[in-house]
Formats: C-alpha cells, sequence, structure tokens
C-alpha cells in the first residue's frame, strides 16, 4: 500500500526541510507501532540509513547537507530505468511529494488482509496522517487500493441490484402464473438461500469481498429457473391428481 504526501500548494522542495522529513518519520514511527505493518520503505527510511553511514545516528539530519545529498543521489538514480524502478515512486524530482510504501497484514490471522479489514487500516492511518502532517494532503494509491474500491462499490450495488431483481423476479413470475402467491413462491427458496448463505458466512467469518459478493446475483440467477421449473411442474401435476403427497412426489 503506498500513502503518499504532497507539498502544501505544491511547493517544491518542501519535503528537503529536515524538520518536515523529521515529522515524516516520526509518522513512520507510529505507523510502524501498528502489528498489522510489517515493512515500510521510504525517502525517510534512506535518509536515516545515510546519516548512520556518516555520523553513527540513525535519525533525520539536523542540516539540510546530508538531506540534500542524498536527494542528489535519488535524482541521479531516477535518470535510469533501474533506478525509478528502484526509488522513484518514494519521492519526485522537485520533492514536492512523498511517498511511503507499505507492506501490511492481518496480524489477528497471520495472513493477507481482506477488504474490510484494508479498508478500515486505510482509514485510522490517512486520519493518523492528516493528524501528524497537517496541510500535505495524505491519500492512498496503488492497486491494493483499487481492489478495495472496487469490491465497496460492488458491495453497494450487489444490494440494490439484487433488490431490484428480487422485485423484477416477483412481478414478471406473478404476470406469467397469473397469480401473485406463485411470484412469490418463485422468490422464496432463492432468498432463503442467499439469506442461509450470509448466515453460513457470519459464523465462519468469511468476509464479503470482491470475489464472494458475486454469489448473489449468480443465485439469483440460477435459483429463479429451478424455481420456475419447479412451479410449473406443481401445476401440471395439480392437474393430474387431487392427491397432495402425490403431486409434491411427482412433481
Amino acid at each position: 500500500m503506498r500513502l503518499t504526501l504532497t507539498a502544501p500548494e505544491g511547493r517544491q522542495g518542501y519535503f528537503l526541510d529536515p524538520a518536515v522529513l523529521r515529522k515524516v518519520a516520526e509518522l513512520e514511527e507510529r505507523l510502524s507501532a501498528n502489528p498489522d505493518v510489517s515493512y515500510i520503505s521510504s525517502f525517510t527510511a534512506y535518509l536515516r540509513a545515510f546519516n548512520r553511514a556518516l555520523d553513527g545516528t540513525y535519525e533525520i539530519p539536523q542540516s539540510r547537507a546530508p538531506v540534500l545529498a542524498l536527494s542528489r543521489i535519488f535524482r541521479g538514480a531516477m535518470a535510469t530505468q533501474t533506478g525509478r524502478e528502484l526509488v522513484g515512486e518514494l519521492a519526485d524530482d522537485s520533492f514536492t511529494r512523498l511517498t511511503l510504501v507499505m507492506r501490511v497484514f492481518d496480524s489477528r490471522r497471520g495472513n493477507l488482509m481482506y477488504e474490510d479489514r484494508l479498508s478500515a487500516f486505510a482509514e485510522e492511518a490517512r486520519l493518523v496522517a492528516v493528524e501528524m502532517m497537517g496541510r500535505s494532503s495524505p491519500r492512498w494509491s496503488g492497486s491494493t487500493m483499487v481492489a478495495v474500491e472496487v469490491s465497496e462499490q460492488l458491495a453497494r450495488d450487489q444490494i440494490s441490484s439484487s433488490l431490484i431483481s428480487a422485485a423484477l423476479i416477483f412481478l414478471l413470475c406473478s404476470l406469467s402464473f397469473r397469480s401473485a402467491k406463485l411470484g412469490l413462491y418463485a422468490i422464496i427458496p432463492t432468498v432463503s438461500g442467499i439469506l442461509a448463505n450470509f448466515l453460513f458466512m457470519a459464523a465462519f467469518a468469511i468476509p464479503l469481498d470482491i470475489v464472494t459478493v458475486m454469489f448473489t446475483s449468480v443465485a439469483l440467477g440460477v435459483g429463479v429457473d429451478s424455481a420456475i421449473h419447479v412451479l410449473i411442474q406443481y401445476r401440471r401435476q395439480r392437474a393430474l391428481s387431487g392427491d397432495p403427497g402425490t403431486v409434491l412426489q411427482e412433481t
């Protein structure tokens, strides 16, 4: 995940100021204290290592000289393809932007984060960045956050589209069978199956993510076909026999 800080009013060289970089370093330390963060790569991390090589202290230097020296190394590296791949996303050429690249995981499960946990973590980290960096406009980017946004959008759309689909199924089946009762019968098994699936997911803590959110549409599409076949066959058997047990068995 990538948390990008942008200089107020696009001020060039803003992130070459040691005072500003110390704030960024403090932000990194606070984020690193979260057990879900396993690693952070950033310009300030390189700067601390650079300063340790110079005077033995792993901290942001007090003077601008070491900062400017490292910035020249970064600019030189970004002139090559390999250098851009290594450090190009950590800062832009004018140092109006810094990016913290974080590797995160679900420390409670010891596994990858699901979208809902990622979304909550991203919002918490953004609020921390706003609190500590003020006007530096923190924002998330990267393919991970795209997946989170797509998953959330799909979840919102699935709720509305599923309700609309269920209403249309009821309406069309009621018109086709000329009976509101049979129209209701067509959607009861499918909706019951969807609710049972949600209960199963809740019981076993299965998240509603970009994959599992799709089951509702599939269940409605497949379930209504089966429901209509059963209703048609039931009406045919009712015409042949008056015994409910026989009708159900033959259906």
